[in-house]
């Protein structure tokens, strides 16, 4: 969105294009990753910057091992198997 280069939706391609991208204004120092895809989310910590991209992605890494539940964070799945699946 802020340079036109065009990228895969690959979740690391897209971390480190948000990471390095010269294109995009960083108000701190401590916000190392600016979010290219929606421009709205800036954070200086990696992993929630790449669970912010799987949102746009839709890519969902973590299973739940009772049912076909997915999602993009881990927390999700431990939460959705002690509601739905009582463990």
């Amino acid at each position: 969105m802020y340079c036109s280069k065009i990228l895969t939706y690959e979740t690391e391609t897209i971390m480190n294009h948000c990471k390095f991208c010269k294109a995009v204004s960083r108000p701190t120092k401590y916000q190392r990753y600016v979010c290219c895809l929606c421009s709205k989310y800036r954070h200086s910590d990696a992993s929630k910057m790449r669970s912010h991209i799987r949102t746009h992605t839709k890519d969902r890494p973590y299973k739940c091992f009772y049912c076909d539940y997915r999602s993009n964070e881990r927390s999700n799945v431990k939460a959705h198997m002690i509601r739905r699946h009582s463990v």
